[in-house]
């Protein structure tokens, strides 16, 4: 698209073992889990708590503590 400027901004990552971490450390975090239906079916692997939407549906709620970390994955 001439005259278009777009600028990508990649979320920042976290790995598993930095994310265990935290938690161990006692930080608290929002966890969405945002996998398709057949990953998410197919996993032995779910994190207590984690709120469960799909991509599409993904929307920022108010009430997510600002302060702490969040994760999608």
């Amino acid at each position: 698209m001439a005259g278009s400027t777009s600028t990508m901004v990649e979320a920042p990552r976290i790995d598993v073992a930095d994310f265990k971490g935290r938690l161990a450390a006692g930080e608290k975090a929002t966890v969405l889990d945002v996998r398709g239906a057949a990953a998410w079916d197919s996993s032995n692997e779910k994190i207590p708590g984690a709120v469960r939407t799909t991509a599409d549906q993904l929307r920022v709620d108010p009430s997510w503590p600002k302060s702490q970390l969040t994760v999608v994955y």
